[in-house]
């Protein structure tokens, strides 16, 4: 999706020029091009980032203040505001919908509840409020215990940030790597207001199939799960725990911050959320969480609010640049390798900046406890509309490290085949260092697609571990090497 990490890339929009660029002094033959840059086409063995530097931020955002005084006077006044019997109907209104979506004669409602940031402006300005801290057993909110969002603590994440910034002299783009470790931003100018919204469908479709799954398991344990619209097709057929996305919130402590029986922030949004069942190549299941941030599509949303004219020019990656890369580096005379390694759960692998957390609220209905909880998410998620750049930016480095420690190997810099001697040599002369390489990669949001040359894949396989031990041990990234997800060195897939 996102051009990454190197140099040579120029400043090529989404509607840019083509990937390829001929050697104006030589004929556009295939070995004589050049590899495509975009998403990170080449290998240089001295590896420098792409596009225009971006310095990161000197500290974290600092703690919002108050506007006024009496600080816990505005807070308690804002307890006795009308609108909360508004938020805690729609609560009751999206339990209601959850607890009988297998309920054929039950009739969804979308329920939505708020304040609206000019009522809640007299009183706290344009701060967040922090309940979390002030809330008892019950759910009860001693006002005077609330206090204002504090921005300055970053939520931590496994990433190693020290052989990052060791790994990033020569990489430009500082600012994402300072989100990185600080946490990401989503940049959003939208309001301070509260908000609960009911789920989209996909929600109630889930606990539906859990009701009827759970339903059979109690009534008749031996009998295979019944069929329903989301249960896959395989031979096989997985099991959904009845309590499998609660287990999920409680197993993720560091992913998740909750739960809380009533709203966490004032002047936060607990959006719209789908749970999307995906099966695994080796038929286990996963569940993904996504967030409506564009929800109400009032003007107001989180993403509607975000302005990617700030962002940088995000380029494609195309399964047309690999497979030309590919064809390039076979003009070598030898065989060619195509290998992937795909990131687990790539956006949630990073950590969101304590300033937006409060924006990324959620609603869930326990079904062991049958309570309604609120949770907040601490990462970044899927349905953001900034991650796609954000990650992408992430990606630019991976690709960076990855080259740079390929491109260091003995194997890669004085190959023992003679025609990949001569290969190197001719591009060397005809098109500079940066396109004398024996390997390409290029990545599309958390995919990692290699390509390597060799008679056997013996090199393949060195770089394929290579990238496997810069993401994972290096960088401190997840790379998914399990569930039938593997993508090792192969001449007959991209």
């Amino acid at each position: 999706m996102a051009k990454h990490g190197q140099a040579g890339t120029g400043d090529r929009t989404r509607r840019g020029r083509k990937g390829v660029t001929q050697d104006s002094q030589h004929a556009p033959s295939v070995q004589h091009t050049q590899i495509c840059t975009r998403g990170t086409g080449t290998a240089p063995t001295h590896a420098t980032a792409v596009g225009k530097q971006r310095a990161g931020p000197t500290g974290p955002n600092r703690t919002s203040t108050p506007t006024g005084a009496k600080q816990t006077a505005q807070h308690a006044g804002v307890g006795k505001l009308k609108e909360w019997k508004g938020v805690e109907a729609a609560v009751k209104s999206i339990q209601k919908d959850l607890t009988h979506s297998g309920d054929p004669r039950h009739r969804q409602r979308r329920a939505e509840g708020g304040i609206d940031a000019e009522t809640l402006a007299p009183l706290i300005g344009d701060t967040i409020l922090d309940t979390r801290a002030a809330q008892g057993k019950g759910g009860t909110i001693d006002w005077t215990k609330v206090t204002v969002q504090d921005w300055t603590t970053p939520t931590p994440n496994a990433a190693n940030h020290t052989n990052i910034a060791a790994r990033a002299t020569n990489f430009k783009d500082k600012e994402i790597l300072y989100e990185w470790e600080h946490g990401v931003r989503d940049t959003s100018t939208c309001s301070n207001s509260v908000r609960v919204s009911s789920h989209h469908g996909g929600v109630y479709e889930h606990q539906k199939q859990v009701h009827e799954q759970h339903a059979a398991v109690t009534t008749h344990p031996n009998r295979q799960t019944p069929r329903t619209k989301l249960t896959p097709t395989p031979t096989r057929t997985p099991r959904i725990h009845p309590a499998q996305v609660t287990e999920m919130l409680n197993k993720e402590k560091d992913y998740y911050d909750g739960p809380y029986k009533q709203m966490p922030f004032v002047g936060g949004r607990a959006l719209p959320i789908q749970v999307v069942m995906q099966i695994r190549p080796d038929g286990t299941l996963k569940f993904r969480i996504c967030r409506d941030g564009g929800w109400l599509k009032d003007g107001d949303a989180p993403n509607e609010c975000i302005d990617m004219d700030l962002q940088p020019a995000l380029i494609l990656v195309r399964i047309q640049d690999i497979a030309q890369a590919g064809a390039i580096m076979k003009s070598s005379g030898s065989r060619v390798w195509f290998w992937v390694i795909d990131l687990v759960g790539a956006y949630r692998q990073l950590t969101k900046a304590q300033c937006d957390i409060h924006k990324q609220v959620f609603l869930w209905y326990n079904t062991e406890s049958g309570n309604m909880e609120f949770w907040v998410d601490l990462r970044c998620y899927f349905g953001d509309r900034i991650m796609v750049h954000k990650f992408s930016r992430i990606a630019n480095f991976v690709v960076f490290c990855v080259l740079e420690e390929i491109s260091e190997r003995d194997d890669h810099r004085n190959p023992r085949e003679l025609n990949l001697q001569q290969w190197l040599a001719e591009r060397k002369a005809r098109l500079g260092p940066e396109q004398a390489v024996l390997a390409y990669c290029a990545m599309y949001i958390d995919d990692l697609s290699g390509i390597s040359v060799g008679e056997n894949d013996t090199r393949a396989r060195q770089d394929y571990a290579s990238a496997v031990h810069v993401i994972e041990d290096v960088i401190g990234l997840k790379a998914q090497l399990e569930h039938g997800k593997e993508s090792p060195p192969t001449e007959t897939t991209i």
